[in-house]
């Protein structure tokens, strides 16, 4: 199977301390693929380290074949995507402007509007295009850089598409609605061929759209594999500390009820 991105018992230490430690994992172009794990698992960590902007202490990471710290950084803005857990705007800029920052300068020359205007309607920001983004909600906010990091990867050359989606926590400040709405976008953009690597805590949404779960715990994989391979009780109360808390839908996907699991 052809790997878009591979990273190899990559470590990451800082302040002394190991947060990553000989992480080796692979990821195929439409592929998503779930990080998911306990607070301080070093899911974050990781995700910063597979898009370049954290150097590892140790191991290497390759996308589309070529070392991830030699891609210069028009290159490497067009092959992947990164939307931060937190992303901190002090500038009254409007949603429109904040979009529309995505746009590569290098990529493809386009009029930007009817993709801007599509990618604005799919992330249902669009009636807020001239509002000032410091004012909206937290899950406003959320909607309006996804919608940023997808403008990214849409511009980009045809040589770097359909590229690499690394998204850290995406969910975390939206409706029920909303998240799956973004959730089916991401399907979308897996079915076009886009990487997908995501971090996100909810363990039911994280068996609801990934191939493949890699369960992180005190910075090593403890556990890699589909939803039902990784998500079930043994794992839960080795990793989580929690009991009897995994059940299987009628679809065979595995779910999480915390209410009717013990804490151990």
């Amino acid at each position: 199977m052809t790997r878009l991105l591979e990273a190899s018992d990559v470590v990451v230490e800082i302040n002394g301390k190991r947060i990553v430690d000989r992480v080796t994992l692979s990821v195929a172009p439409g592929e998503i693929v779930a990080l998911v794990g306990p607070n301080g698992a070093g899911k974050s960590t990781l995700l910063r380290t597979l898009s370049g902007e954290i150097k590892p202490s140790a191991g290497t990471i390759a996308l589309g074949g070529r070392a991830i710290a030699t891609l210069p950084a028009s290159e490497l803005a067009q092959c992947r995507a990164m939307l931060s857990q937190h992303t901190t705007v002090t500038f009254p800029f409007t949603v429109s402007e904040i979009v529309r920052m995505g746009a590569s300068p290098w990529g493809k020359k386009q009029d930007l509007e009817p993709l801007v205007a599509r990618i604005m309607a799919s992330c249902d920001i669009a009636h807020l295009a001239s509002q000032i983004v410091t004012r909206l909600s937290g899950g406003e906010q959320q909607r309006v850089h996804f919608a940023r990091s997808l403008l990214q990867l849409e511009t980009a050359d045809d040589r770097f598409r359909p590229g690499l989606l690394l998204l850290d926590e995406p969910t975390s400040s939206l409706d029920l609605k909303h998240q799956l709405a973004l959730l089916a976008i991401v399907k979308e953009l897996s079915a076009t061929g886009c990487a997908v690597i995501v971090v996100i805590h909810d363990l039911n949404l994280a068996a609801m759209i990934a191939h493949r779960l890699l369960m992180l715990r005190g910075g090593t994989l403890f556990a890699s594999g589909s939803a039902s391979e990784v998500i079930d009780d043994a794992t839960l109360r080795e990793v989580f500390g929690v009991a009897d808390a995994a059940g299987i839908v009628p679809n065979g996907r595995p779910f999480v009820l915390p209410h009717s699991g013990r804490i151990v």
